[in-house]
């Protein structure tokens, strides 16, 4: 991992946002997803999940997805003009939520998922776009992940939007990922959805105003040209997920009595490099 005049220094280029729908469509809770410890529906998502078990991943996508995801779904594409391509970050490298899941093609889960939105919507489902790093963000913490990003290959369409899905999502670290190298490459992304997240609800994906102006009054006017300069992309083009946990963060050090501005983000550099020299 690259260092310069000894702090870490990635290159994880994003594209701005513009366009896409604010939200990433949830279906349910990730609790839903699993099913109860002991239970039949927690045997299948297992099933699912860690062996590739199609049958089974049916069955969980059918049990999880919701009739209002589906509709707000419909209606994007509708609003869209024209029929989208279902996109999913695969290989599954990069499983969010299960730290038990072994390397190599395991999670049936988006291909079922893909499976039952082509039949709902007669979108197609891209075959092209293939990740192409593993990372292993599963096991590495939220810090970690904003240091370790996926990188992603393949033929980009320009005529057909992209509609992003997954399984699960977090900080939606992965889907941006995957949305800046369709962008970078000419297409277009109409939006994103997922079976679940840990709420249940439709998740914000690009990073409000709201979070953006509080990380910046937080950390000081440093702060920008700190993030470019670390991680190859401007604050703007963080997933709101990300920008709340450098929020949460803040307010945590504020409580240790860690100093807003200047002080909060030699904090932050600190805590980046510490994580990156583990």
């Amino acid at each position: 991992m690259p260092w310069k005049d000894g702090h870490i220094q990635v290159n994880h280029p994003r594209e701005p946002w513009v366009g896409e729908a604010s939200s990433i469509f949830i279906h349910g809770t990730l609790n839903t997803l699993k099913g109860k410890s002991g239970s039949p529906d927690r045997e299948l998502y297992v099933a699912a999940k860690r062996a590739f078990d199609m049958d089974a991943a049916f069955n969980v996508v059918e049990r999880t997805a919701s009739r209002e995801a589906c509709d707000s779904l419909i209606a994007r594409i509708i609003a869209g003009g024209c029929k989208a391509r279902f996109v999913m970050p695969h290989p599954d490298f990069d499983d969010e939520d299960d730290p038990g899941a072994s390397v190599g093609l395991t999670n049936a889960l988006p291909f079922a998922f893909a499976k039952y939105l082509k039949d709902l919507t007669g979108c197609a489902i891209d075959e092209e776009i293939i990740q192409m790093a593993r990372v292993g963000r599963t096991k590495l913490s939220k810090w970690q992940r904003f240091l370790y990003q996926p990188s992603f290959g393949g033929a980009i369409r320009t005529d057909e939007p992209y509609i992003l899905i997954d399984d699960v999502v977090s900080t939606a670290g992965t889907l941006a990922a995957l949305r800046s190298y369709i962008v970078r490459n000419g297409g277009t992304v109409l939006c994103a959805t997922a079976l679940a997240n840990g709420v249940g609800k439709n998740q914000p994906f690009p990073i409000t105003q709201e979070t953006s102006s509080n990380l910046a009054e937080a950390y000081g006017d440093g702060f920008a040209p700190y993030w470019r300069e670390t991680f190859g992309h401007d604050v703007g083009c963080l997933t709101e997920a990300e920008g709340r946990f450098l929020r949460t963060w803040r307010d945590e050090e504020k409580n240790e009595g860690v100093g807003v501005g200047k002080p909060l983000l030699q904090r932050l550099r600190t805590q980046f490099d510490a994580v990156a020299a583990a």
